[in-house]
């Protein structure tokens, strides 16, 4: 479990993984807590964002494998937008519709790298009226729907409304609580619309466009009905979710993220598309005495670390038994003393990109990537993480 005190930046593992709700939300019903707005049962446990846009980082308190949450304080003028779809959207999609799905323990399957999630899914359809998806979830339910509206929604298109040409539009209702509290506080309703990226393969474009919060009488007027605002009893909650397990995955170079390297001097300054593209025509195999990063042929080092990896896959085993074996394997090839500290590197010790926002960030091996970077080399080995098959 994360606790207080975490240093005010959280480490680089950290970014990317914070679910963001608006401190607006709280306001009404946190306003005696300390700060502010701070529900009473979160952590405060750092910081999180750049130097012009900081936010109090928490930990939900009692559920350690969950992810902190950033707060975001509230903004100038955040909300009138937000009510301006609101309003467009009652304007244009309110009607009397009926209660076609009522699925208590509905599933978004675990893939690329994110857990499964359940949700209770009310699907309110009309001819000639957009289908309205209302999705309530309480914490500890996977992957939650402010982080990923667009698979939630995805996943509603593909399974119950296949042959619709555009998605539903989504209300996003989460509680907290875990699922098995009785006890909960109902964050309100809020309407996430997305355009379409390829309605046959039933894809939304990233990025969904988000209203302000919806009174439950307006939620009442777009879907014709009243909205059961409870999570439902007809499930039963999914396991604790299970640890990612680190791989080794060959990469193309010149698509690992930007690096942010202040020292040493051979290597801080960034390395833009076309610098990345030239070094490829034309690559340095050279040594360099400027640093160790620069100190001998990656090009070579890579090839072979790919290719003990690619025969230890070959022997068979499970993928940390291969690993291990690419490792033994690199101690019998015919190696420089640099040349082996580097591929033992590769393998025991991997670059773990963790791209952010703005393309940049390393868990680990930044200085590694961008000596590759410098010397055009085309492939290598970095870790990923990846959730077991039976994730759920």
């Amino acid at each position: 479990m994360l606790a207080a005190g975490l240093l005010a930046n959280p480490p680089a593992e950290a970014r990317g993984r914070y679910i963001h709700i608006s401190m607006e939300t709280w306001a009404n019903e946190f306003s005696d807590t300390d700060p502010p707005g701070t529900p009473p049962d979160l952590v405060r446990v750092g910081k999180s964002g750049s130097n012009t846009d900081t936010r109090d980082a928490y930990a939900v308190a009692g559920f350690g494998h969950h992810r902190p949450m950033v707060i975001e304080p509230p903004r100038a003028d955040s909300d009138g937008p937000k009510r301006t779809r609101n309003q467009s959207l009652l304007h244009e999609h309110a009607g009397v519709r009926q209660l076609t799905v009522d699925d208590h323990r509905f599933t978004v399957p675990a893939g690329g790298g994110r857990m499964a999630a359940t949700f209770r899914l009310q699907l309110f359809t009309a001819p000639g009226l957009r289908p309205i998806a209302v999705v309530t979830q309480k914490l500890g339910e996977g992957a939650g729907p402010i982080n990923h509206a667009e698979h939630y929604v995805e996943a509603i298109w593909r399974q119950r409304l296949p042959d619709d040409p555009q998605p539903p539009i989504m209300i996003g209702h989460l509680l907290m609580g875990s699922p098995d509290e009785d006890g909960v506080r109902d964050l309100g309703f809020s309407p996430i619309t997305f355009r379409v990226a390829d309605a046959t393969e039933h894809q939304v474009q990233r990025g969904p466009i988000w209203g302000g919060t919806m009174s439950p009488q307006d939620l009442e007027r777009l879907v014709g009905q009243p909205v059961d605002p409870g999570r439902g009893g007809g499930f039963t909650p999914l396991e604790a979710p299970l640890d990612p397990q680190q791989r080794l995955r060959v990469q193309l170079v010149a698509l690992l993220p930007r690096s942010d390297i202040s020292s040493p001097a051979c290597m801080s300054a960034p390395t833009p598309w076309w610098r990345r593209l030239g070094r490829q025509i034309a690559p340095i195999r050279s040594a360099r005495n400027c640093c160790w990063y620069h100190g001998g042929d990656w090009h070579r080092v890579t090839q072979a670390a790919i290719d003990v990896l690619h025969h230890a896959e070959l022997a068979g085993g499970d993928a940390d038994e291969a690993d291990l074996a690419a490792a033994g394997l690199a101690e019998d090839l015919d190696l420089s003393m640099w040349e082996r500290e580097a591929l033992k590197s590769l393998l025991l010790d991997p670059i773990a990109p963790d791209r952010d926002v703005e393309g940049v960030g390393y868990i680990n091996g930044r200085h590694r990537a961008q000596a590759m970077l410098d010397t055009g080399v085309r492939r290598t080995v970095v870790a990923v993480w990846e959730f077991p098959p039976n994730a759920r």
